[in-house]
Protein backbone atom coordinates (compact mmCIF):
# COMPACT_ATOMS: atom_id res chain seq x y z
CA UNK A 1 0.00 0.00 0.00
CA UNK A 2 0.94 3.04 -0.83
CA UNK A 3 0.64 5.55 2.54
CA UNK A 4 0.81 2.11 4.40
CA UNK A 5 3.49 3.65 7.40
CA UNK A 6 2.80 7.23 7.09
CA UNK A 7 1.70 8.75 10.08
CA UNK A 8 -0.17 11.87 10.45
CA UNK A 9 -0.21 13.76 14.02
CA UNK A 10 -4.17 14.28 14.09
CA UNK A 11 -3.85 16.52 17.02
CA UNK A 12 -3.26 19.13 14.76
CA UNK A 13 -4.88 18.75 12.19
CA UNK A 14 -8.60 19.77 11.88
CA UNK A 15 -9.53 17.81 8.77
CA UNK A 16 -13.03 19.55 8.30
CA UNK A 17 -11.71 23.11 8.80
CA UNK A 18 -11.33 24.82 5.46
CA UNK A 19 -11.13 28.35 6.39
CA UNK A 20 -7.00 28.72 5.72
CA UNK A 21 -6.83 26.49 2.70
CA UNK A 22 -6.46 28.07 -0.71
CA UNK A 23 -7.19 24.85 -2.96
CA UNK A 24 -8.08 21.07 -1.47
CA UNK A 25 -6.05 18.45 -3.11
CA UNK A 26 -7.25 14.76 -2.36
CA UNK A 27 -5.71 11.97 -4.70
CA UNK A 28 -5.87 8.18 -3.48
CA UNK A 29 -3.76 5.56 -4.37
CA UNK A 30 -5.08 4.27 -7.84
CA UNK A 31 -7.81 1.64 -7.47
CA UNK A 32 -9.51 0.38 -10.69
CA UNK A 33 -12.56 -0.01 -9.04
CA UNK A 34 -12.61 3.86 -8.82
CA UNK A 35 -13.44 4.01 -5.14
CA UNK A 36 -17.12 3.30 -5.82
CA UNK A 37 -18.13 3.19 -2.49
CA UNK A 38 -16.73 6.24 -1.58
CA UNK A 39 -18.97 9.44 -1.68
CA UNK A 40 -17.85 12.96 -3.16
CA UNK A 41 -17.74 14.19 0.51
CA UNK A 42 -14.09 16.28 -0.16
CA UNK A 43 -15.43 17.66 -3.07
CA UNK A 44 -18.99 18.64 -1.99
CA UNK A 45 -16.74 20.19 1.54
CA UNK A 46 -14.38 22.43 -1.02
CA UNK A 47 -17.59 23.87 -2.63
CA UNK A 48 -18.59 24.71 0.69
CA UNK A 49 -16.10 26.08 1.63
CA UNK A 50 -15.37 28.30 -1.52
CA UNK A 51 -12.02 26.25 -2.49
CA UNK A 52 -11.16 24.77 -5.85
CA UNK A 53 -10.58 20.89 -5.47
CA UNK A 54 -7.79 18.97 -7.36
CA UNK A 55 -9.23 15.01 -7.07
CA UNK A 56 -8.00 11.89 -7.92
CA UNK A 57 -9.95 9.78 -10.39
CA UNK A 58 -13.35 8.75 -8.31
CA UNK A 59 -16.44 8.02 -9.83
CA UNK A 60 -17.99 9.64 -7.10
CA UNK A 61 -16.37 13.13 -8.21
CA UNK A 62 -17.26 11.72 -12.04
CA UNK A 63 -20.69 11.76 -11.38
CA UNK A 64 -21.19 15.21 -9.49
CA UNK A 65 -19.18 17.13 -12.46
CA UNK A 66 -21.14 19.25 -14.65
CA UNK A 67 -17.74 21.19 -15.96
CA UNK A 68 -14.82 21.97 -15.78
CA UNK A 69 -14.71 24.21 -13.12
CA UNK A 70 -16.35 22.11 -10.56
CA UNK A 71 -12.65 19.89 -9.78
CA UNK A 72 -9.52 19.46 -11.82
CA UNK A 73 -8.92 15.52 -12.26
CA UNK A 74 -5.15 14.56 -12.11
CA UNK A 75 -3.95 10.94 -11.75
CA UNK A 76 -0.71 11.40 -10.24
CA UNK A 77 1.54 13.70 -8.05
CA UNK A 78 2.87 15.48 -10.98
CA UNK A 79 -0.55 16.04 -12.35
CA UNK A 80 -1.22 17.60 -9.48
CA UNK A 81 1.68 19.77 -8.97
CA UNK A 82 1.09 20.71 -12.83
CA UNK A 83 -2.56 21.73 -11.00
CA UNK A 84 -1.69 23.83 -7.98
CA UNK A 85 1.01 25.73 -10.60
CA UNK A 86 -2.44 26.33 -12.88
CA UNK A 87 -4.16 27.79 -10.54
CA UNK A 88 -1.63 29.78 -8.97
CA UNK A 89 -1.07 31.25 -12.73
CA UNK A 90 -4.17 31.99 -13.90
CA UNK A 91 -6.05 33.53 -11.13
CA UNK A 92 -9.43 34.40 -13.14
CA UNK A 93 -9.48 30.18 -13.49
CA UNK A 94 -8.84 30.12 -9.74
CA UNK A 95 -11.61 32.34 -9.23
CA UNK A 96 -13.64 30.74 -11.40
CA UNK A 97 -13.79 27.73 -9.91
CA UNK A 98 -14.25 29.18 -6.53
CA UNK A 99 -17.89 31.09 -8.33
CA UNK A 100 -18.63 27.90 -9.47
CA UNK A 101 -18.43 25.88 -6.41
CA UNK A 102 -20.27 28.46 -4.03
CA UNK A 103 -22.89 28.18 -6.91
CA UNK A 104 -22.78 24.05 -6.98
CA UNK A 105 -22.73 24.46 -2.85
CA UNK A 106 -26.19 25.60 -2.56
CA UNK A 107 -27.28 22.16 -3.75
CA UNK A 108 -26.19 20.91 -0.87
CA UNK A 109 -27.60 23.06 1.71
CA UNK A 110 -30.07 21.05 4.23
CA UNK A 111 -32.83 22.47 2.96
CA UNK A 112 -31.66 21.18 -0.72
CA UNK A 113 -31.15 17.58 0.19
CA UNK A 114 -34.51 17.43 2.29
CA UNK A 115 -36.37 18.38 -0.94
CA UNK A 116 -34.65 15.74 -3.41
CA UNK A 117 -35.46 13.52 -0.70
CA UNK A 118 -39.37 14.11 -0.30
CA UNK A 119 -39.45 14.29 -4.07
CA UNK A 120 -37.76 10.99 -4.45
CA UNK A 121 -39.54 9.42 -1.60
CA UNK A 122 -43.33 10.76 -1.92
CA UNK A 123 -43.44 12.33 -5.71
CA UNK A 124 -41.20 9.89 -8.05
CA UNK A 125 -40.62 6.62 -6.34
CA UNK A 126 -44.58 6.09 -5.45
CA UNK A 127 -45.70 6.89 -9.22
CA UNK A 128 -43.37 4.30 -10.47
CA UNK A 129 -45.05 1.89 -8.16
CA UNK A 130 -46.89 0.64 -11.11
CA UNK A 131 -43.63 0.38 -13.29
CA UNK A 132 -42.76 -3.44 -14.31
CA UNK A 133 -38.79 -2.13 -14.30
CA UNK A 134 -39.31 -0.60 -10.87
CA UNK A 135 -40.56 -3.89 -9.49
CA UNK A 136 -38.04 -5.69 -11.11
CA UNK A 137 -35.15 -4.53 -9.20
CA UNK A 138 -32.05 -6.21 -10.10
CA UNK A 139 -32.25 -4.20 -13.47
CA UNK A 140 -31.91 -0.86 -11.39
CA UNK A 141 -28.42 0.17 -10.38
CA UNK A 142 -26.97 -0.38 -7.03
CA UNK A 143 -28.39 2.93 -5.16
CA UNK A 144 -31.61 2.87 -7.15
CA UNK A 145 -31.97 -0.55 -5.25
CA UNK A 146 -31.05 0.21 -1.94
CA UNK A 147 -33.62 3.41 -2.33
CA UNK A 148 -36.29 1.23 -3.44
CA UNK A 149 -35.65 -1.07 -0.01
CA UNK A 150 -35.27 1.77 2.32
CA UNK A 151 -38.64 2.92 0.92
CA UNK A 152 -40.43 -0.21 1.13
CA UNK A 153 -39.02 -0.31 4.58
CA UNK A 154 -40.70 3.41 5.09
CA UNK A 155 -43.55 1.84 3.56
CA UNK A 156 -43.77 -1.08 5.91
CA UNK A 157 -44.14 -3.63 3.50
CA UNK A 158 -42.20 -5.50 1.42
CA UNK A 159 -43.65 -6.11 -2.43
CA UNK A 160 -43.30 -9.10 -4.12
CA UNK A 161 -40.92 -9.53 -7.14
Amino acid sequence: MAYKDRDTDTSITAWPDYRAVDVLIAVRPPDRRLYLAKPATKLVNAWLAGVPAILGEEFAYRELRRSPLDYIEVASIDDARRAVRRLRDEPILYQAMVDNGRRRAREFTITSITEHWRKLLFDILPALEGDPIFRRRRRLSLPARRAVGRLEQLLGRRRSR
